[in-house]
């Protein structure tokens, strides 16, 4: 089953996606750098990731005014 989860909390989305994105950096490193330049105050236009079977597949982040960044994460 595929589910959607929408953060509406930045600290939330970081707390979630952060460690996932960690494991491989050097893939992940432009996206781990969009996320460490949230603010707590930052209200991005949608902060979400896409689960399949309990398990993260997708995460995606659009700040305001900037393009939208999702990332296929594979375990």
């Amino acid at each position: 089953m595929i589910q959607l989860h929408r953060y509406r909390e930045v600290q939330e989305f970081k707390n979630q996606v952060e460690p996932l994105l960690s494991k491989n950096e050097v893939l992940h490193n432009l996206a781990l750098g969009i996320l460490h330049s949230l603010q707590e105050n930052s209200k991005p236009n949608f902060m979400g990731v896409i689960l399949k079977t309990a398990v993260l597949r997708l995460c995606c982040c659009k700040p305001i005014l900037s393009k939208s960044y999702c990332l296929k994460y594979s375990s």
